[in-house]
């Protein structure tokens, strides 16, 4: 699927540079910030529904001993 975006000018020449350094295309590193930014945000979400989840926690001695682990 191919999709449009407007960069600044300075962002433009930053990417523009990089991608000179690298032998690499520019889109190479738009879809790299696509992909490495969902996976973050996916990760968030996912992190903040698991923290309103309601779970028991317990410590490492209550762990130990439900195991019934020597320490």
């Amino acid at each position: 699927m191919a999709t449009s975006i407007r960069l600044d000018d300075s962002f433009e020449a930053r990417l523009s540079r990089l991608a000179s350094l690298t032998d690499r295309p520019k889109s190479f590193y738009i879809r790299k910030l696509f992909e490495d930014y969902f996976e973050n945000l996916e990760d968030y979400y996912l992190a903040e529904k698991a923290d309103q989840t309601p779970e028991p926690i317990y410590t490492l001695d209550e762990v130990v001993q439900e195991l019934g682990l020597d320490r």
